[in-house]
């Protein structure tokens, strides 16, 4: 059933594989976590293309309102977003 022919050689060999193997399933992992963090960011750059710019002049007013930008930086984009109509 088990071979007991197997020496310290033997088993330091089947750990540095496995330890190769466990390597390349992290890669794997962090592959696929890249893969979807970057089709996460592409959604969320198409869905500012999407946007109207009435959605996005509603977006610069409540940055007005929380007093992130001044009065003229929101008129400013307001006016920019405008002429994009």
């Amino acid at each position: 059933m088990f071979n007991q022919n197997i020496n310290n050689q033997d088993i330091k060999k089947y750990f540095a594989q496995l330890d190769k193997f466990k390597l390349l399933v992290n890669k794997s992992k962090d592959y696929e976590k890249s893969k979807l963090e970057l089709e996460g960011i592409k959604t969320l750059e198409s869905k500012e293309i999407e946007k109207s710019p009435t959605e996005k002049i509603k977006e610069v007013k409540e940055l007005l309102d929380i007093n992130a930008i001044t009065k003229e930086e929101f008129e400013n984009k307001k006016s920019e977003l405008l002429s994009k109509v």
